[in-house]
């Protein structure tokens, strides 16, 4: 996966496996190195805005954690930072504030969606919060040390139950005392789903991607899967299509995430699914002209955390 990345107003590319140099100011180098982080976007400023009136949006994973800010009244990312590491138990999150302090907040609200990889939805009629624990098991989640949630969402008439790190929950709880949280998966059914046919949606990001699968506007299949090589989200993908009776030429394929146009994972998925797709315009999120070299679908699921938000009337 060639991924074009833009830091501190330099551009390069980044192969699966392959090496790149990357130039920052020395003190941020030092402190990600120290703790652990792999800087792989740094995009915008903080100059002309204030954190007080902004909203934060955080996406957290076993593998990363991208960081947003949002000005409140147009509703403009102005700020952005995705860190790669080992993020397991939670413990990037400490490194990457005191490397970008500007994140530490207070915020006028914090918003964070969780991309870990245990989740189940459950039927409204069946769930029972005592047994969160057993709706995982019964999908084959590895659970110990973990802390339970849940997200109501009435409009599928389903609950997605899944497992944290409790030392992650602890952070954030410690960090930003006052916020809303969702699984990736609730955000993407809270938003933009299909009414009617098939549709697949490949959110991609380093060390995973993200599978959700709708028909007529009801998930059949949300999962996430680690990979290492373009061929490993290629059988994956293919598998699924075919494990559910899907034509690669008829189904509509979204890509998301951090992928190009030019790379070769999505030149292989092309040749692969005819009916595949960028995402088009965000909505209700827009970007600072310091995002003008990124392509939209880079931040297509912090869009849809960010029509998660209320925001006031002005």
């Amino acid at each position: 996966m060639e991924v074009l990345h833009s830091l501190d107003g330099a551009s390069y590319e980044k192969g699966l496996g392959g090496e790149t140099n990357i130039k920052v100011e020395a003190s941020i180098f030092v402190a990600i190195q120290r703790n652990g982080l792999k800087l792989t976007f740094d995009i915008g400023s903080m100059e002309g805005y204030e954190a007080p009136g902004s909203v934060l949006l955080a996406e957290f994973s076993p593998e990363g954690i991208g960081l947003g800010l949002i000005e409140t009244r147009s509703r403009t990312m102005y700020r952005y930072t995705y860190v790669t590491g080992d993020n397991q138990e939670g413990s990037l999150l400490p490194g990457l504030l005191k490397a970008f302090p500007e994140y530490e907040g207070p915020f006028s609200q914090v918003a964070i969606s969780y991309r870990f990889p245990s989740c189940v939805l459950v039927p409204s009629t069946l769930y029972q919060f005592q047994e969160e624990g057993l709706f995982l098991q019964s999908a084959g989640a590895d659970i110990p040390g973990q802390i339970l949630r849940s997200d109501h969402l009435p409009s599928h008439s389903l609950q997605a139950v899944y497992g944290l790190p409790k030392s992650l929950n602890i952070a954030v709880t410690r960090q930003y005392l006052r916020h809303q949280y969702w699984h990736q998966f609730a955000v993407f059914l809270k938003n933009g789903v299909p009414d009617s046919g098939s549709f697949l949606n490949v959110d991609i990001r380093p060390g995973d991607f993200a599978v959700s699968l709708f028909r007529d506007g009801q998930p059949e299949l949300l999962s996430i899967f680690p990979y290492a090589s373009p061929a490993d989200v290629l059988y994956r993908l293919v598998q699924l299509a075919e494990s559910f009776g899907l034509s690669r030429d008829t189904l509509p394929v979204e890509v998301s995430g951090f992928v190009d146009e030019g790379s070769s994972l999505f030149h292989e998925m092309r040749l692969y699914f005819a009916q595949i797709t960028f995402p088009g315009k965000l909505e209700p999120l827009r970007l600072a002209n310091a995002f003008e070299d990124h392509p939209a679908h880079y931040f297509l699921s912090l869009s849809k955390l960010a029509a998660c938000v209320s925001y006031p009337e002005h």
